[in-house]
């Protein structure tokens, strides 16, 4: 019932979009006396119509338009005694007419907007989540848990309004930044991308705790869509994602059965519940996967932030690029992970003391461990792997095989491996080889070179586990009338620069193309935001009057703006284009109209289908 509710809010919300449009066309055009003939939302044959006086209106088969029809529009129509005639009004009349379906749809915008903040708009929240080492935004000191609230002086409601000002902007951009409590200026310089095919600066948005997705097993077993999931097995994921926690092993996903420990998602303080959910085990995909029960060590220091000119916090106690993290004080770690949680376990004013291999010899640097001192060191400074150096997973194959935790992989099946990520890649693809059967490996351990034999077994994984989706973290932006409307004037405004920035950067190249979407892609996401409420909605569709505004104003034969430019050329001539010019420039804007809508569909499908 919600698919079909959600659905009908999509179709009217379009529907409406071209009415506005139209009737823009249509009023002007009776303003100024002009007969017209039929008022269409939709094409091709009638499903259902009226006539009243001269106009026919009627709801056509295709809803993927809408036109007016006025007598005289086609050359040869009308003679030219007939007061009636589009073509016998002045120029002046005629581009009213024209325009008035763009001016139609930029005061509609002005209305919606205003409403939708009104209401209250739902956006992913601009959070930082994550922050790519070594990027733009690491490199400007960003971090995670920092709230963008403007760049370049606009103001930020949501993510997405990152992802415009940095794909769009040209060079170095002001974020003015939220941390703790603490407004911040970070000046950040996007680079492009090829893979997505515009600037980015290296930032995901905060995720909220994960749900179970529709039709999910576990929701037979008593938890709700709209459940939180915030522990597992006891575990906690109110601050890492359940994928670190299974990458740490801390969560096993090959268990028997798991306890879902889960809340209302909407209300942070709602009461907990257990829910213990019977295990589907089996392979992930078609094929079946194999392991040896070892994780690598992620902990060789790679880069060292400077912000703001300043040596970062894992600079400024003397750490270099190379440096491998060993242990805190003397507990091992070999992971981000494990090196956060031993500088967290660690009491506030404790003396934190690491142990750092460099050019193979351990030194001790110390510091002083304070509430933030985990996220100080880990977010200034970018870390990869240290050789094939392991760690060991409790009563897993290589354990029972006699590998320890620190042992170094130097060759697997008779093959050396290199100390690096080739040879990570190399012995998972040994594993992955030998289908099951005893792996021949070769280890250093304390200087000392040991050949061993290790079981390798099929791993079975919790299919349930991969029901469980992190969305993104919500926050809703109200604003109370009067208020909204210059909010919502100034958004009006802001998405025009946008959507004129967007087609300048697509044919300037600093946008691919391959980004631009059609009416699937409008389909998807207008159903994507009616799930989120009717204020959603209504922002969307102001969003997409402006860029029917836009797009139809270019000066392109066929659209508006052709018609427009005709009129200019009337202007300027003394006299209309012939018969023969004006046909050959509408073709022409046909064809160049069908083929752009044909690539759209082209990137939809790629984009949503395959």
């Amino acid at each position: 019932m919600l698919t079909i509710v959600y659905s009908l809010m999509v179709v009217i919300a379009v529907g409406l979009l071209i009415f506005v449009h139209e009737l823009g066309h249509f009023l002007v055009a009776k303003k100024v006396g002009i007969r017209v003939e039929a008022f269409a939302l939709g094409f091709g044959p009638r499903i259902f119509g009226f006539t009243r006086g001269d106009t026919e209106y009627k709801l056509c088969a295709v809803p993927l338009g809408g036109y007016v029809k006025m007598f005289g529009e086609i050359p040869g129509e009308s003679d030219v005694r007939d007061p009636g005639a589009f073509n016998n009004k002045t120029i002046s009349q005629r581009a009213w007419v024209i325009s008035a379906g763009v001016i139609m749809n930029v005061i509609f915008a002005f209305i919606l907007f205003p409403l939708a903040f009104s209401i209250g708009v739902p956006f992913d929240a601009p959070i930082v989540g994550a922050v790519t080492p070594g990027g733009p935004a690491w490199q400007a000191g960003l971090r995670r848990g920092d709230e963008i609230v403007a760049i370049d002086g606009n103001e930020v409601y949501g993510f997405n309004d990152i992802r415009v000002a940095v794909a769009f902007g040209d060079g170095p951009s002001e974020f003015k930044v939220k941390r703790k409590g603490v407004e911040l200026v970070k000046t950040v310089t996007p680079i492009y991308n090829d893979g997505a095919g515009y600037n980015v600066i290296g930032i995901s948005g905060q995720r909220g705790l994960p749900r179970f997705a529709k039709n999910a097993k576990a929701l037979d077993a008593g938890i709700k869509e709209t459940d939180a999931v915030v522990a597992i097995n006891g575990v906690s994921l109110t601050n890492v994602s359940f994928f670190e926690q299974m990458a740490e092993g801390l969560i096993d996903p090959s268990a028997s059965s798991l306890v879902f420990t889960v809340r209302d998602a909407e209300d942070e303080n709602a009461p907990t519940r257990d829910v213990e959910v019977p295990a589907d085990l089996g392979p992930i995909g078609d094929r079946p996967s194999f392991w040896a029960g070892v994780r690598f060590s992620l902990l060789r220091v790679k880069a060292l932030a400077e912000v703001d000119k300043r040596a970062g916090f894992a600079a400024s106690l003397g750490l270099k690029p190379k440096d491998i993290f060993r242990s805190v004080n003397g507990k091992p770690v070999f992971s981000p992970y494990s090196l956060r949680r031993a500088i967290e376990g660690l009491s506030d004013a404790a003396v934190a003391k690491l142990d750092v291999e460099r050019d193979g010899t351990v030194r001790e640097f110390t510091f002083v461990k304070a509430a933030d001192s985990a996220d100080e060191l880990l977010d200034s400074m970018s870390l990869d792997a240290d050789g094939v150096r392991i760690e060991i997973i409790p009563d897993g194959p290589a354990a029972k095989g006699g590998l320890q935790d620190g042992d170094r992989i130097v060759a697997a099946a008779g093959e050396e491996l290199s100390q690096d990520n080739r040879g990570k890649e190399a012995f998972a693809a040994a594993i992955g080889a030998s289908r099951g059967s005893p792996l021949a490996v070769r280890v250093e351990r304390n200087g000392e070179v040991l050949d061993l034999t290790i079981p390798v077994t099929e791993r079975l994984y919790n299919r349930t586990l991969q029901d469980l989706q992190s969305p993104p973290l919500h926050r809703k932006v109200k604003v109370p009338f009067p208020e909204s409307l210059a909010v919502g004037s100034k958004q009006t405004w802001n998405q025009l620069v946008n959507i004129v920035l967007s087609l300048r950067s697509l044919i300037t190249g600093k946008v691919a193309a391959k980004n631009m979407g059609g009416i699937i892609s409008i389909a998807v996401i207008s159903y994507s935001f009616a799930e989120q409420g009717i204020a959603k909605i209504l922002f969307f569709m102001a969003i997409l009057s402006l860029n029917l505004a836009i797009l139809n104003i270019l000066p392109i034969p066929v659209l508006d703006g052709g018609h427009l430019m005709f009129l200019i050329l009337e202007k300027i001539k003394g006299g209309p284009l012939s018969d023969r010019a004006m046909g050959m420039a509408n073709l022409g804007g046909m064809v160049l109209i069908v083929g752009l809508m044909v690539f759209v569909t082209f990137n939809d499908v790629m984009r949503h289908f395959f």
